[in-house]
């Protein structure tokens, strides 16, 4: 009598899943049939030998071997897959690099008022979580202020306009950076000119310059803004904003105003903020006022107030027109406010 031995088959059938990203590391199982019984347990994996004792292997039985993960590979190719012992070859496909650069695809309201304070929203993908930047291309280019941002989500950015005085409707365009460093396309942001024609009035205020133009976000700055038409016959004071900021007022004649710069704080970067005279019947060009990053040691500021030309924090007020009169030649100590 001959005994009747049954013939065993080794297969492998399938991959699940039988693609994913070339970094690996995540768990593959591969099936087939009557894999317990085989003599020598490896698998091969491109070029990467993975026997059963290996610890990405965290079961092996009849129907399945279970990987925990699988090797490195590289994007858009593929690698084959066998069990020693077993027929058939399978094949896993590492998928292509999926771009993550940031990419807006709408802006709304995408027009508004030269004064700023509008809220925008941008919506698109691959903003991220972790709040980045938002910036304008005015002239000179301007990021918005963290405080004036709100990343709401990986689609979802919200942020408020700062003032940017224009001649004629003016669009600009408004990107985002990412907190890891990458830059999205631009969309067009129009700022409307508010006197309507797009050319200002012969009595509009006007600028010709700030002093100092740049200074601690953290400390009281005193700003004198020198130019022509603040205050011609028959109006009254206006405001002086430093973006969507409305600074405090010290003196105001026809041609300087002092005021001190709004303090923002500790900021991370310095900022540049756009500056305007606005009066009930006109508003001014704009000059730009650079907020300065705060130094700090043990989260103490370390700066110290200092005049344009580098003096110690005293401040001299020179003979202004006040409303007719002659001011008094005086000075005014600059102390920080922690």
């Amino acid at each position: 009598l001959t005994a009747y031995v049954p013939v065993i088959t080794h297969t492998i059938t399938s991959l699940n899943p039988n693609n994913g990203a070339a970094a690996g590391s995540y768990p593959v199982t591969i099936n087939g049939t009557n894999l317990d019984s085989l003599t020598t347990k490896t698998i091969t994996w491109g070029s990467t030998s993975i026997p059963s004792t290996d610890s990405r292997v965290t079961s092996w039985g009849a129907s399945s071997i279970a990987l925990s993960s699988i090797p490195l590979g590289t994007a858009n190719s593929t690698v084959a897959v066998t069990v020693s012992g077993a027929t058939g070859s399978l094949t896993f496909t590492y998928n292509p690099v999926t771009s993550t650069t940031p990419n807006i695809t709408n802006i709304n309201p995408n027009q508004g008022t030269e004064n700023g304070g509008t809220p925008v929203v941008l919506t698109g993908t691959n903003f991220g979580t972790t709040e980045g930047t938002v910036t304008l291309q005015t002239t000179p280019p301007v990021t918005v202020n963290a405080s004036d941002v709100t990343w709401t989500s990986a689609t979802s950015i919200t942020f408020t306009t700062p003032a940017y005085a224009v001649s004629g409707n003016t669009g600009v365009s408004v990107s985002i950076t990412t907190n890891g460093g990458l830059t999205s396309n631009s969309v067009t942001y129009t700022y409307l000119d508010e006197n309507g024609s797009g050319t200002p009035t012969v009595n509009d205020p006007n600028i010709a310059y700030l002093t100092p133009s740049s200074g601690y976000a953290d400390q009281d700055v005193l700003v004198t803004i020198v130019g022509t038409n603040f205050e011609p016959t028959g109006t009254t004071n206006g405001t002086v904003r430093f973006g969507n900021y409305t600074a405090t007022i010290i003196s105001w004649t026809d041609t300087a105003i002092q005021v001190y710069a709004p303090k923002l704080g500790a900021i991370a970067s310095d900022i540049t903020h756009g500056v305007t005279v606005t009066r009930s019947d006109g508003k001014s060009d704009i000059e730009y006022y650079t907020y300065l990053a705060p130094v700090s040691t043990g989260g103490t500021s370390t700066n110290t107030t200092t005049t344009p030309s580098g003096m110690p924090a005293t401040v001299w007020f020179g003979l202004f027109s006040l409303n007719g009169g002659l001011a008094f030649l005086a000075k005014r100590k600059l102390t920080k406010h922690s």
